[in-house]
């Protein structure tokens, strides 16, 4: 035991001599009343000058009175070992808490105990920042929010309005503005723009849906004209280029197919024969940037109504 530390008789020895003081100074108090009492209301001859009680009589008045035990003998009365062991039991506490519990319930310096106390509120803090850190570097979207991400970035790519599939010269990117048009709308659980790591998250799998549906919009495009003698059905390849989409086949996007689609991948098929050598990364990206190209001499060529088909 710690030569600070009191052992239980102690601690009760100290709380009786406690308990027998202020037993002593209630009943000096209580006489020295009584004759305050006496000495400034003197009674009249022959009646009896105030009330005197004996000591016995004022002890057993105040052994009885329940206010004095509830305010004085509960307050210093040790928390037992038994009482403290019996709590933790029903408490569902790892070894390693069961045992610093023990050692705190043994400790009777309550200075000592409040420092384990602001110590053990300390640790519980680090803890809790450790396992902040920890949630946002293994950040990852919602299902429903990545499947609804993936819907409007296959929309975004089917869109009459698209002036380039790839990410233009200006810096701008494909999927921050579709992650600003999901914000507009108002999706939900959307990461708040301050939260630039998760919002990285979100532009990442905005990326590789425009990337998936540009690969498939390519691949079912390439196998219609692959056969020059076969002729195109432009509703079968609508249909295929939609996929698993929630975008509505229209007579615009049988337009938009037939006339802008086909014609541009013809060219392009036609101006990189090579291409097919290279890595998959490699020939999506040239495929798409003379897509482009294509389309920026379009706009030159028609108007804005006739490029919205």
């Amino acid at each position: 035991m710690a030569p600070n530390q009191l052992t239980p008789e102690q601690v009760n020895q100290q709380r009786q001599a406690l308990l027998d003081s202020l037993n002593d100074k209630i009943a000096r108090r209580g006489d020295a009343s009584s004759d305050a009492s006496t000495r400034s209301s003197p009674s009249p001859e022959g009646e009896p000058r105030g009330t005197t009680r004996p000591r016995d009589e004022i002890d057993a008045s105040d052994a009885s009175n329940p206010a004095f035990p509830i305010l004085f003998g509960d307050l210093l009365s040790p928390y037992t070992l038994e009482e403290g062991r019996a709590y933790k039991r029903q408490k569902n506490l790892s070894a390693t808490s069961d045992a610093s519990a023990e050692q705190y319930l043994k400790t009777v310096n309550p200075v000592r105990q409040g420092f384990q106390t602001f110590v053990a509120i300390l640790e519980c803090g680090d803890k809790l920042e450790v396992i902040r850190n920890d949630a946002n570097s293994k950040y990852k979207l919602p299902d429903t929010v990545a499947k609804t991400a993936q819907d409007y970035a296959q929309m975004a790519i089917l869109a009459p309005n698209v002036k380039n599939y790839r990410n233009p010269k200006d810096g701008s990117k494909m999927e921050v503005a579709i992650a600003g048009a999901m914000r507009t709308v108002g999706v939900a659980q959307l990461p708040p723009t301050f939260e630039t790591g998760r919002c990285e998250v979100l532009n990442k799998v905005l990326g590789k849906a425009c990337i998936d549906k540009r690969c498939h919009i390519k691949t079912e495009v390439s196998k219609s004209i692959a056969d020059s003698k076969v002729k195109v059905d432009i509703a079968t390849l609508t249909r295929s280029c939609i996929g698993a989409s929630p975008v509505k086949a229209s007579a615009a996007l049988y337009q938009r197919i037939a006339v802008r689609w086909l014609p541009i991948c013809q060219e392009v098929a036609a101006a990189l024969p090579d291409v097919a050598g290279g890595t998959k990364t490699a020939k999506e990206d040239a495929f798409w940037l003379e897509v482009d190209k294509k389309l920026a001499l379009w706009r030159l060529t028609f108007s804005p109504s006739q490029m919205q088909m």
